[in-house]
Order: structure tokens, then C-alpha cells, then sequence
């Protein structure tokens, strides 16, 4: 969705923030893989694959920590004190809850950055 803006004698279209005007809650979980320590840097007390191994699992490639469903975590797990245990324990606050449309923002910018560092 975009936000019309007036301008001298046209309407410009500005994309809508996810991230200043959320829309709905925050249901889903983003996992900012450039600050997770990974498999072999994270201790066992704060390691949210261990924590939660129903939401994160270790990327095989990277060994960093990743959703197991790209965000999308059961209403049944959310609802679990092992899920707010991980988030709210991380280390390096590498996880964190967000609504569906910033949750999509969040993944392509991850993609781009993704791609931008391997060319």
C-alpha cells in the first residue's frame, strides 16, 4: 500500500512504513542473521535453537540461527514460554517479534543485502 503526499500540482506516492504504521500485531519472528553468533558462538544457556527448537533451527550453510517456517511461527508456539525465553535472551537481541508486512520488509532487505555482499 502507498500514501499519497501533495506536491505543487501533483500527487506523489510515498510506500507506507511498516514500521511506522503497523497494521496488525506482531504475530511473526524475524531473525537478524547478521548479528547471530551462530552454532559455535552462542552459549547453551541463551541459544534459541536449543531454547525453542520448534521456531529456530541453525542455517546448514552459515550456521547461524533461522526461523524453521521464515517467520511464521504457530499460534501454539507463540503462545510458548520457551518462544518469548529465546527472543527476549539473545545475547546479541538478534530476534525479534514483527507484523506480517515488517516481517516481509525485513526478509528482501536480507535478500538484497544477501545478494550485495556476494557480487
Amino acid at each position: 500500500e502507498e500514501e499519497e503526499e501533495e506536491g505543487e500540482g501533483e500527487t506523489l506516492q510515498q510506500p507506507r512504513n511498516p514500521f511506522l504504521d503497523p497494521r496488525s500485531e506482531a504475530l511473526y519472528v524475524f531473525v537478524n542473521d547478521a548479528y547471530c553468533r551462530g552454532k559455535a558462538g552462542c552459549p547453551a544457556w541463551c541459544c534459541c535453537v536449543r531454547t525453542c527448537p520448534e521456531a529456530f533451527e541453525f542455517d546448514e550453510d552459515t550456521g547461524r540461527a533461522t526461523t524453521t517456517t521464515r517467520g511464521m511461527v504457530d499460534s501454539q508456539v507463540l503462545d510458548s514460554h520457551q518462544l518469548w525465553e529465546a527472543v527476549g535472551q539473545c545475547p546479541t537481541e538478534t530476534l525479534h517479534f514483527v507484523t506480517k508486512d515488517q516481517l516481509d520488509w525485513l526478509l528482501e532487505l536480507q535478500e538484497q543485502a544477501k545478494g550485495f555482499l556476494a557480487d
